[in-house]
């Protein structure tokens, strides 16, 4: 069975992945849709390799694709992060945990820069009860407590996160986790509390 696959984006860089599955580069996959900015493109590349036109996103994921390739503008790629990560969660074959907690914090990210931090939190947690071995998503809860100025918060949750020493093997460790952000965030929140001593010692 092949892999599904859909397009987001038919301009230059879109239609050569179009046109590479068109001509047997990827066997392996079967291009399931595409969308675009404008209708007009999406038409035209659809009509070139033979697949299905979508009027937007929503419709693209209705095709269930397992991979979706990005070839869009940053504002593109902003208004279709939550739904395709959601839409990761979603799926049956995604079982892996380390990915799924990825996704997770990928959302409470999206979440968070749109400013809605209830839901960021919520995301921040739920990554954490999935993979709670590794670094990455107490990390990411270090953040969100640190945008909603919890300082308690971020001390606990980064005080966690630097207690895992050791990457994980996967592909997913985040280089941010394993920089100076965890020690940083925790020194400017015991300053905050008042615990100069221990924002010293966090430097």
């Amino acid at each position: 069975m092949k892999t599904k696959l859909g397009i987001v984006g038919c301009g230059f860089l879109g239609n050569i992945v179009a046109d590479a599955w068109k001509k047997g580069l990827l066997p392996d996959y079967e291009l399931v849709g595409v969308t675009s900015r404008t209708r007009a493109s999406a038409e035209k590349t659809a009509a070139n390799v033979g697949c299905a036109v979508c009027e937007d996103m929503d419709a693209l994921l209705a095709l269930e694709p397992e991979y979706i390739v990005e070839a869009a503008s940053v504002e593109s790629v902003r208004a279709m992060a939550i739904p395709v990560l959601k839409r990761h969660l979603e799926m049956p074959g995604a079982v892996w945990q380390p990915e799924r907690c990825a996704s997770m914090r990928f959302l409470s990210r999206c979440y968070l820069h749109k400013g809605e931090r209830r839901q960021a939190a919520v995301w921040a947690l739920r990554a954490l009860a999935e993979c709670p071995e590794t670094r990455e998503p107490w990390v990411q809860a270090e953040e969100v407590a640190y945008a909603a100025e919890d300082w308690d918060g971020v001390i606990y949750y980064g005080t966690r996160a630097v207690a895992i020493e050791k990457k994980s093997d996967s592909y997913i460790n985040e280089d941010k986790a394993w920089g100076a952000y965890p020690w940083d965030a925790m020194a400017y929140a015991y300053y905050r509390l008042g615990d100069l001593g221990r924002a010293e010692q966090a430097t």
